[in-house]
């Protein structure tokens, strides 16, 4: 056989292009991350400053009220803190209030990281917020609380019953849990245990 030498052969250990190796190395120095797109010191800074200024102007609220209304949870904007403000006049003034109501002032008050820190002052108040409950609608006619909303309010007496400060309340906490027994859905209603959990403190005892 002729070899043709008109056909240009690849020297032994022959480098590729030089720009071919760079782009070699980029790709092997990114690793798992090279899939990512790369950004600029000045695209990090424009995003820390459309950040703040979604914080600073509360365009984030309706998003994370949006997300907490799908779990069944309340909203946690001017809205809900008007609605507590006048419920909690309500029950100083004897009128009556709802089990939604009730939720919102005791997870305002009480209810964990979203709470205040006013809870041991709003105990005090529990067996007037029991009286304006009672005068609200009756079981009756009352619609059906929602599923999340029912587990979410049985768990919080549980947890406030337990605290110190409701020892001298834990009488009306287990009646209110009784009026959420009254208007829980049928499908929750045997999992609901504050009823049977809460302990009214027996008369003289300490």
């Amino acid at each position: 056989l002729k070899l043709d030498r008109s056909v240009a052969l690849p020297a032994c250990g022959a480098m590729p292009p030089k720009g071919k190796v760079h782009e070699k190395r980029r790709r092997k120095k990114g690793g798992l991350l090279s899939f990512l797109p790369t950004f600029g010191y000045d695209s990090v800074a424009y995003l820390v400053v459309f950040a703040a200024i979604v914080y600073f102007k509360g365009w984030h609220i309706p998003l994370e009220d949006a997300v907490r209304r799908q779990l069944g949870l309340g909203p946690q904007t001017r809205d809900s803190a008007d609605r507590i403000e006048a419920s909690m006049k309500d029950i100083q003034s004897n009128k009556a209030i709802d089990l939604d109501d009730a939720l919102s002032q005791f997870r305002h008050f009480c209810g964990g990281r979203w709470s205040t820190k006013g809870c041991p002052e709003y105990l005090t108040e529990v067996p007037k917020v029991l009286a304006s409950l009672k005068l609200g609608p009756g079981t009756w006619d009352r619609k059906p609380f929602k599923k999340a909303k029912t587990l979410e309010f049985d768990k919080l007496l549980i947890d406030v019953s337990l605290k110190p400060e409701a020892a001298n309340v834990t009488a009306e906490l287990k009646a209110i849990a009784a009026e959420l027994v009254g208007s829980a859905p049928k499908s929750v209603k045997k999992d609901l245990k504050a009823i049977s959990v809460i302990q009214p403190k027996k008369e003289g005892s300490e």
